[in-house]
């Protein structure tokens, strides 16, 4: 069973941190450069200033492609986990069904 990403909080870093580094390797490139992009996108119509800012800013950087976007990305859904919300189910569930229960 997942865990609800409502629950998580910044003392849930490893744990999040670890199951986002292992679902992201199983993305291409390409999926996780616009999962990132589309998830910024629905924050920012959520009304989440502060989300869209930080994951666009995550693809906007100059070395943002592949394992560096993979490092980027898990960082930051450690450290704040209640980003999970602005991307899909199955991106979210596909990395709180990682973690322990």
């Amino acid at each position: 069973m997942a865990v609800d990403v409502r629950t998580l909080g910044h003392h849930h870093y490893k744990e999040v941190h670890k199951a986002a580094a292992e679902y992201l390797k199983g993305l291409t490139d390409d999926q996780v450069l616009q999962s990132i992009r589309n998830a910024a996108t629905k924050a920012l119509y959520d009304g989440d200033g502060s989300a869209a800012w930080q994951l666009a800013n995550i693809v906007n950087r100059a070395n943002s492609w592949g394992d560096v976007l993979r490092g980027y990305a898990s960082n930051l859904m450690g450290m704040q986990p209640e980003f999970l919300r602005h991307f899909p189910p199955e991106f979210e569930s596909g990395i709180t069904s990682r973690m322990a229960h």
